[in-house]
């Protein structure tokens, strides 16, 4: 407010608002479609293989996003176009560093459905793949809600892989606060900051109302 009443000139910012969501809904999505199968290997089928894959699943923990954005910088710019300098890059990029965030929660809701009502589906005579999709993948739901909805809010957030990553021309909230408030416009960072906590409200709502926090 007192920039404004100074005269500053505000823009809307809707650009840098959508390449946010537009990059927070593809990564949950591709997240959550990964988790899933990888969640109920680890669950239902338990050997060395899935326990195998569960733990590269992990890995993301253990890389700091900076590592990993140079790393695919680098590999990039071997193979040059149409992977280089492209929205996919980063979003694998925050798929590798979030993937961890999705799966707990999805892996946590599978281990809540009793197998024994698999076994019911299919002892009724529907397939393993039938019994999938008509009564595991119903029942995951809420953890696959919840998953999604923390992997939206962090990767919202997500600064160092947009500056290395991001196309010439794409540009996020928080790339446009970090610009802002390194050279020192302050009333101009607080505009993207306010939409990025507005906008971030949505899946941080559904956080809370999962954990009994309701309004």
């Amino acid at each position: 407010m007192r920039g404004i009443s100074s005269g500053e000139q505000l823009s809307i910012l809707f650009g840098a608002s959508l390449n946010s969501l537009t990059l927070a809904i593809l990564t949950s999505v591709t997240v959550i479609g990964s988790v899933i199968p990888v969640a109920y290997l680890s669950v239902r089928h338990r050997n060395y293989f899935s326990g195998l894959v569960e733990k590269a699943c992990f890995t993301g923990f253990a890389l700091p996003s900076v590592a990993v954005s140079i790393s695919l910088v680098f590999f990039a710019a071997q193979i040059g176009k149409p992977i280089y300098q492209s929205i996919w890059l980063l979003v694998l990029a925050c798929f590798i560093l979030y993937l961890p965030t999705g799966l707990g929660a999805v892996r946590s809701t599978m281990l809540q459905i009793s197998p024994r009502i698999d076994e019911s589906s299919r002892t009724l005579g529907r397939g393993a793949l039938r019994t999938s999709i008509s009564v595991t993948l119903p029942l995951l739901k809420p953890g696959i809600v919840m998953g999604g909805a923390i992997v939206f809010l962090v990767t919202m957030k997500e600064l160092p892989a947009v500056l290395m990553l991001s196309p010439l021309d794409f540009s996020t909230l928080t790339s446009e606060i970090w610009s802002y408030s390194s050279e020192a416009f302050f009333a101009k960072a607080a505009l993207p900051s306010l939409i990025l906590i507005l906008l971030s409200s949505v899946p941080l709502t559904l956080i809370l109302a999962k954990s009994g926090f309701k309004r």
